[in-house]
């Protein structure tokens, strides 16, 4: 079982495997040799979150960090594979892309640096991604 840290090129292919398999992790750890499907479970939702409280930073809306730490990590997982509406997609390039390629994109690099320079049609995707994921009924019970 490997402890080494994660490379920024694990993480994406962690996000791009998410996309394709959602929450087997089984599948998924079966692509990072000495990484267990539990650690690669904790990984995706750790960095979910961040990405989620990076995006509550440039958003509108406001939602605390304990709003987003009781997400349950299905519903969590689930949210990042929906897609984005079209309406909110003018460009061709981005029709189909989902939570997850937009937040990943996005966020990532500036995680813990600074907040990403956001034009308006972002913003209201954010805001978009923001509502979808925080305004779940199904968040843990406190």
């Amino acid at each position: 079982m490997s402890k080494s840290s994660w490379t920024n090129a694990e993480i994406v292919q962690l996000f791009s495997l998410q996309k394709i398999h959602g929450t087997h992790w089984k599948e998924i750890a079966c692509n990072f040799p000495g990484r267990t499907d539990y650690q690669i479970k904790n990984q995706f939702y750790s960095i979910a979150r961040r990405l989620l409280k990076a995006a509550c930073k440039v958003s509108a809306l406001t939602f605390s960090s304990t709003q987003i730490e009781r997400i349950k990590p299905k519903i969590l997982a689930n949210c990042f594979k929906q897609e984005i509406p079209g309406e909110l997609s003018p460009d061709v390039s981005e029709h189909g892309a989902t939570v997850n390629d937009f937040l990943f994109a996005h966020f990532y690099n500036s995680l813990g640096k600074h907040e990403p320079d956001i034009g308006e049609l972002h913003k209201q995707r954010i805001d978009w991604c923001v509502k979808l994921i925080l305004e779940q009924k199904f968040v843990k019970k406190q």
